[in-house]
């Protein structure tokens, strides 16, 4: 699953470059969290690293938080925001003065996003669960690739998510033209 991750820049407080991000604080739902790992590789590879005290880490929380105050400039407390790792749907919804800097998958491809996780005592007693819930999954993934399910997959992830049909047809698209 990619999670079409996007490192975007607040271009109003002067942030247009990787180098504009030297010394600046950048949101993270948390330090030790998979996407901050990503951030860090993406810096890392763009000569900025969070061990030579090239940046600090902000953590504001998840994505919701951090692409509001992205858009803002700012937390809720008045703290500056740069930068920040934002995945879909907000990604599809970002607008001035905010840009991406980044897409995390020309540096991750896939990214793995997103996990199911179970206790072992728990899959022990109940195998069977189990399976058919990942059987489920995997069915799910292979009617939402069909073409002639578009629509129907278009409209139930607008209406559970709360986004517009635009956004979603855009995110359908994208992953169609992604698949693997």
């Amino acid at each position: 699953m990619n999670n079409d991750q996007v490192l975007a820049v607040n271009t109003a407080l002067g942030i247009n470059s990787f180098e504009d991000l030297r010394g600046k604080p950048i949101a993270v739902d948390a330090p030790d969290a998979g996407f901050s790992f990503l951030l860090r590789k993406i810096l890392a590879d763009n000569g900025l690293r969070l061990e030579d005290g090239d940046y600090p880490l902000q953590p504001i929380g998840g994505v919701a938080l951090r692409y509001a105050a992205l858009q803002a400039g700012r937390t809720s407390t008045g703290a500056p925001v740069y930068a920040s790792m934002i995945n879909y749907p907000f990604a599809a919804q970002l607008h001035d003065p905010v840009r991406v800097l980044a897409r995390a998958e020309d540096y991750v491809f896939p990214y793995q996003g997103g996990a199911f996780t179970v206790r072992y005592d728990y899959s022990a007693s109940h195998p069977e669960t189990i399976t058919s819930f990942l059987r489920d999954i995997i069915a799910g993934g292979e009617f939402a690739r069909r073409p002639r399910n578009r629509a129907t997959v278009i409209a139930h992830i607008a209406a559970e998510l709360g986004v517009s049909f635009f956004v979603i047809t855009f995110g359908y698209s994208l992953r169609q033209s992604r698949t693997l």
